[in-house]
């Protein structure tokens, strides 16, 4: 038992620590626009469950309405455009949900990576890697007591 409290303060002072790096960096960078997040490796469950499970938001059209007939969004018109910047503190916050979100799921070895990458001028990508491991399967269950 105090073996497993010493483990989770050890993950959570590298948290911490690793927070810290990120909300330096973030406080000197100037806000980029997300572009794109997308999710590779992960079979067991879709995209969009995924992308509610993070902070981070892509920016997107605010309705399908402003694709048809006039293509708005792309035209990047402001009114129709939904523009997200990224959130460089949250990040490690996004693996970690998206790892948690795989657990509580029956998936606890799933590891979760980013990777980064420069769109244009102005946006950036974002892209989850996951590994899912197995998933946890109960074969047996006995209930004792019963009668």
């Amino acid at each position: 038992m105090r073996a497993a409290t010493l483990a989770t303060a050890l993950v959570l002072s590298s948290l911490s620590a690793s927070l810290t790096s990120v909300d330096s960096l973030a406080a000197q960078a100037p806000e980029v626009e997300l572009s794109d997040i997308g999710f590779e490796g992960n079979f067991a469950f879709p995209e969009d469950s995924l992308s509610r499970a993070i902070f981070n938001r892509e920016t997107k059209c605010r309705s399908w309405l402003l694709k048809v007939p006039i293509p708005f969004c792309w035209f990047g018109a402001g009114f129709a455009v939904d523009r997200q910047v990224l959130i460089a503190r949250e990040l490690p916050g996004d693996m970690l949900r998206l790892r948690s979100f795989y657990s509580r799921r029956g998936f606890r070895e799933a590891q979760v990576d980013t990777v980064i990458g420069r769109l244009t001028d102005e946006g950036v990508s974002i892209l989850f890697q996951i590994e899912e491991g197995r998933p946890v399967r109960v074969s047996t269950l006995s209930i004792l007591g019963m009668e």
